[in-house]
């Protein structure tokens, strides 16, 4: 008799380009800044060094709007979708071939 898998059902996300630029837009990195700058101020007094965490926010929308920068992240995202099925693929494989034994 063979054991009975139990996986839990995982909702499938179907990633675009265009998803993934709303996705990054939506994320309010400006509050994230300032709640790190003021964190490191107050705990480790680095007011100074740490204004420049601000020059990062332009940087980041920069990126979110940008094509090909999603276009990247977007093939990462799918490459690494593949790999975690053929990981799944061989397991399932490996435990066949162990309840056959």
């Amino acid at each position: 008799m063979k054991p009975v898998k139990y996986k839990p059902q995982e909702e499938r996300i179907e990633m675009t380009p265009e998803k993934l630029r709303s996705l990054l837009n939506g994320i309010p990195y400006p509050v994230l800044v300032v709640i790190a700058y003021l964190l490191l101020g107050f705990t480790l007094n680095l007011w100074h060094p740490m204004w420049m965490l601000f020059l990062t926010v332009p940087v980041y929308y920069a990126l979110a709007n940008n094509k090909v920068f999603l276009e990247l992240i977007y093939s990462a995202w799918q490459r690494r979708k593949l790999e975690q099925l053929e990981l799944e693929r061989l397991r399932d494989q490996i435990e066949e071939t162990d309840t056959k034994r």
